[in-house]
């Protein structure tokens, strides 16, 4: 349990104090990982009393919907908050097209 709370605090990510929280934390993140629809999202986990958190980006809809599948599905997961943000794709071309721009008007 200590190893699972040291990663999750070394990655910026948290498992809270339920029994199989660091369990949970770590079964998520590989069934996650094993998914080869994923494989290109970046999907980071946290969990409290059972309760999985999904966070980060992923490349569509389905990405965010199978991933929220994927988390409900693991032995001892109570629920799933599904934050996962879906990528647009083209954020460094509008922002490089928004600089282009403001450097025009000047």
């Amino acid at each position: 349990k200590e190893r699972y709370n040291r990663e999750a605090k070394g990655s910026g990510r948290t498992i809270g104090t339920g029994v199989n929280d660091g369990w949970l934390w770590v079964k998520t993140r590989f069934d996650l990982a094993a998914a080869d629809d994923l494989r290109d999202s970046t999907i980071n986990v946290d969990v409290d009393k059972g309760v999985v958190t999904l966070t980060g980006t992923v490349a569509s809809a389905a990405q965010k919907t199978r991933a929220e599948t994927v988390a409900k599905a693991v032995d001892g997961v109570t629920g799933v908050k599904n934050m996962l943000k879906v990528s647009t794709g083209n954020t460094n071309a509008n922002a490089n097209a928004n600089a282009r721009k403001a450097n025009t008007n000047r």
